[in-house]
């Protein structure tokens, strides 16, 4: 996924969903990251970057658990 093709993606079935996006830094096309986010939350998607300094593929999200933890509270729909 580049900041070059995102735009042939249907998003509109996202609209409103709250999308985290976690990257390493060391990540194969991690400077593709902001202009991925940036397009998508002008399409409508709002979605936000985790940068891990240093991190790579494999294990970047574990460095950012109690973030991602966080994420679906703030957006889990309470009952």
């Amino acid at each position: 996924l580049t900041t070059q093709n995102i735009d042939s993606y249907d998003v509109r079935n996202l609209e409103h969903v709250p999308v985290m996006l976690v990257c390493g830094t060391e990540n194969i096309g991690y400077d593709n990251m902001p202009g991925i986010t940036e397009n998508l939350c002008r399409r409508g998607v709002p979605t936000e970057l985790v940068s891990v300094g240093g991190g790579i593929h494999a294990t970047a999200w574990i460095r950012v658990l109690p973030d991602i933890f966080r994420f679906f509270d703030r957006n889990t729909v309470k009952k």
